[in-house]
């Protein structure tokens, strides 16, 4: 006689949230998951398959469904039933943002560790990959955010951290240590103003989605001077941007990239620290809204401009003051490493 022992609770057998374990937490295991056709794991207290079309638990004859809405991890895909490329960047931006929330005992892994998954990608998408980012989905892949939901950013006590040895391109979402999440309303923008004139990495040995040694991303659009007028109370994490020739103004807010840019701009006076804003993407409906890189300089006079990224600058409907501010902006040619 066949026994069945059922850990799920009643009525809940077909439908079960993906149970985290140390295994999914860690980096490079995330591409071997991901990209076997096969994947049985072994949990404390079942053993469970997963496969492109289906899951099984030894605790259960019928197939189940991972709740993906329950669940920080990426859905495991067969990458030859990826054919629309608007797709194919969405799961990317999607496996990063899994990626981001893992951990690796070298920091110089951070693209490594994820090589295998985008000479995958490569070999459908037919497309350049620059640090993380694909060249056609450029300005999206631009677009990341370090998430609220980061326990170091929120921490009333930010211990300030050694320099660390490069691992990629200011601009390049593998730049930091923090959990990331792209633009969630990039679709409300859907005119890109920022014009790409070339981007430049140049990667460790041989492996073009290896270690990248520097980069340069060479982009022509408009430029305007912010001033950080203080931390956003909607948000944590976030800090108020005004107008550099008006006061009291606001025009949208900035998300810092670093746990670091966030201590700098708490120690500075309100109104002290200024900041570039490069428009990345707006939209005309409901009065127009707009993201935008927080670029910092650090080289380069005239024309031959040099920024870093230190984060995101987003302005929302109800920053109805600031839904014009690059409207009579002059476009600058600028490269951001």
């Amino acid at each position: 006689m066949r026994q069945i022992i059922r850990y799920a609770p009643p009525g809940q057998e077909d439908i079960m949230s993906h149970q985290e374990y140390c295994l999914l937490r860690r980096g490079w295991a995330l591409q071997e998951r991901l990209l076997s056709h096969r994947f049985l794991s072994f949990r404390f207290d079942r053993m469970q398959w997963e496969c492109n079309t289906c899951c099984y638990s030894d605790d259960l004859e019928c197939p189940f469904t991972i709740d993906f809405d329950h669940t920080s991890q990426a859905k495991k895909r067969s990458m030859r039933g990826l054919k629309d490329a608007t797709g194919i960047f969405s799961y990317w931006r999607e496996i990063i943002e899994t990626y981001s929330d893992c951990k690796l005992s070298e920091r110089t892994d951070k693209l490594p560790a994820l090589s295998g998954l985008a000479h995958a990608f490569s070999t459908i998408l037919h497309d350049t990959y620059v640090a993380g980012i694909w060249r056609n989905d450029i300005h999206h892949g631009l677009s990341w955010s370090v998430s609220s939901s980061n326990k170091e950013l929120n921490s009333s006590r930010i211990v300030e951290e050694s320099p660390l040895a490069y691992r990629a391109p200011s601009w390049s979402w593998a730049s930091t240590d923090s959990c990331i999440f792209f633009h969630r309303y990039f679709q409300c923008q859907p005119y890109n103003d920022l014009v790409i004139i070339s981007i430049d990495t140049r990667t460790q040995g041989l492996d073009a989605f290896g270690q990248v040694m520097c980069g340069t991303l060479h982009v022509s659009g408009r430029l305007r001077k912010g001033i950080v007028q203080g931390a956003n109370e909607r948000q944590s994490t976030g800090f108020n941007v005004g107008s550099a020739h008006e006061q009291n103004s606001s025009v949208g807010t900035l998300y810092p990239d670093h746990v670091q840019l966030i201590k700098r701009l708490q120690g500075v006076e309100r109104g002290q620290k200024s900041v570039m804003a490069l428009l990345i993407s707006y939209s005309t409906d409901d009065g127009g809204t707009w993201v935008a890189l927080a670029l910092e300089q650090i080289a380069g006079e005239g024309k031959d401009l040099i920024f870093q990224r230190i984060g995101l600058i987003k302005n929302k409907e109800s920053d109805m003051e600031g839904n014009d501010w690059f409207e009579h902006s002059e476009r600058k040619a600028v490269r951001i490493v």
